[in-house]
Parts: structure tokens; sequence; C-alpha cells
């Protein structure tokens, strides 16, 4: 079989997969943020906007996708279905992205490690935008690639829209566009050409996001703790191992050394620069919930 027919079998084996889990395990009713989540797609998608941007914290692009999803039902385990949707969309993904340079045992194992992780399965049971998020990042990671590799601009327009509905999508969804941005600035820097378009288009993604951000700034919530160096770390070892362990700060760095050439600038940018940002800008992260989110992003 073709890569392509492949990925279509892999897709709805894991939807129906994540499904199943869904009706069998997961038949409670909604609470907390997710009722928020299903309470906002219920009027027209004006009003699901207008009722976005007047009360809610993050942006209005993940209720809109969420509005389109619910044309075809409003029901608790519909909604939830669309988490499952995208949590074995970006699992496809990721499998296409390692078949493509490596091999379909790799991809397979891939597939395993995304598909399975605790936090990110969590996350395809919820009404919220954390698998919305996954499937923008690894977009904009693989469009990255793309024109790193072919210099065609269709990949540069790619990484702009995506750039700027996942800046819309998430309170901090700006700073998830930062990261990309230094990922992508590291492989154009040698290409002078390149990477000015590159900064230039930032620049701007930056100037778009501006009403996102303040808007977010304006309905800053109480909740919203400053995650702690170990918090975070420990929800990276949630998506791999629901451990509890503590870890330093140093065994990140020491990790990242011996990581190889090719999967070191993944490493400093989505994980390493993300605590460090953290920790230098703490006071002005603070004023979002991001807790979880970011270290989603980051994987």
């Amino acid at each position: 079989m073709t890569r392509a027919s492949t990925s279509l079998i892999l897709f709805i084996v894991l939807f129906l997969l994540s499904t199943f889990y869904l009706v069998t395990f997961v038949g409670r009713p909604i609470t907390g943020d997710d009722i928020w989540g299903a309470t906002a797609i219920l009027g027209s998608p004006i009003e699901v906007v207008i009722f976005t941007v007047r009360w809610d914290l993050h942006p209005p692009l993940y209720y809109s996708f969420l509005d389109i999803w619910a044309i075809a039902g409003k029901s608790d385990l519909w909604l939830r279905m669309s988490s499952s949707f995208l949590h074995a969309l970006v699992t496809v993904i990721g499998f296409n992205y390692v078949w493509r340079r490596e091999n379909l045992l790799a991809a397979l194992l891939v597939t395993a490690i995304i598909f399975f992780s605790p936090l990110l399965f969590e996350f395809s049971t919820r009404i919220r935008m954390y698998s919305f998020i996954s499937v923008l990042s690894i977009c904009i990671f693989y469009s990255i690639e793309k024109y790193r590799e072919t210099a065609e601009q269709k990949y540069l327009l790619s990484v702009f829209i995506l750039g700027f509905i996942l800046s819309y999508s998430h309170a901090i969804g700006i700073l998830f566009v930062f990261f990309h941005f230094c990922y992508g600035f590291h492989f154009l820097l040698k290409d002078q050409s390149r990477v000015k378009i590159w900064v230039i288009l930032h620049a701007i993604l930056a100037l778009l996001s501006l009403p996102a951000i303040l808007n977010s700034m304006l309905k800053s919530v109480g909740h919203a703790v400053e995650p702690s160096i170990s918090n975070i770390i420990n929800v990276f070892i949630r998506l791999f191992f629901l451990a509890t362990n503590t870890f330093d700060i140093g065994d990140t760095f020491v990790l990242t050394y011996f990581i190889t050439k090719v999967v070191r600038p993944i490493v400093v940018c989505y994980i390493v620069l993300p605590i460090i940002f953290i920790r230098l800008y703490r006071t002005h992260l603070n004023l979002f919930g991001f807790r979880e989110t970011l270290s989603l992003h980051c994987l």
C-alpha cells in the first residue's frame, strides 16, 4: 500500500479506537471547562465569535472550528469526538513525517508514542482546544521542514496562515508561534534573503495577534497560577510515564547535550527554550492559564 492509503486506514482505526474509548469509558456528563466549550457554540457562527470575544479569556477560532463540527450534532459525545478526531489526525501527521524520513517501523513506533501519550490522550476526550493546538503546531512544524527543504513559497504561506490561526486559538497562542519562529530561524540563518522574509513574516503575525493578546490580558483570571520548573518538567513526564518524580532543570540540559544533532534543535526550540522563557518572563506570563497547554505544545 502507498503511504497515503496506509495513513487513511490508520487514521480511521485510531479515530474509531478513540470513539470506542469515549463510549465505553468516558460516558459521564461533561463538567468544568468542557461545559464552557459546549455552551459557546449554541448560537449562530457570528454569535459564537461575539460570545467568545465578550466573555472568554481565549480568542474565538477554536470555538469557530467546534461550531462547524457541531453542525452534525451538539451531544456531549459528538463534541468530545472533535478532539478525538484531531488527536487521530495529529498522530497520523506524525506517522507520515517519520515514515517519510526514516522507515515504516519507526513511524509506527512514533504513532504509538503520540497516540497513547497519557496527557495527549486525556485531552482527546475534552471539549477544549488542546488537540486543536496540537494539530496546528505539528502542521506548522511540517511546513517549516518543507520550506527549509524546498524554499517553495506555498509552505511559507502555510506557516503564516496556520500561525495566525494558532495565535487566535489560545490566550498564549502567539508564544507557540514564537517557538516555531525560533526553530525556522535556526535553519534559515545562513540564507540572508530567506531569513529576512522569515523575520518580516513573523513580525506581521505578532502585530496581527495584538488584539488577541490585549483581549486575553484584560480578561486574565485569578486561578492562572504560574508553574514552577518542576511543574513543567513533570507534565512532560506525565506525557509518557504518568510518573510524579521531580526532575531538576539541569537534567534537561544534560539530556539535550546527548541527543543527536538532528533532534537537538527540536528539543531546544520546543522544550528547553519555553522553560527558559517562562523563567525569564514569569511576571508577564502569569497573566495567562497555561500550566499544561504550553507543555502540550512543546511536544
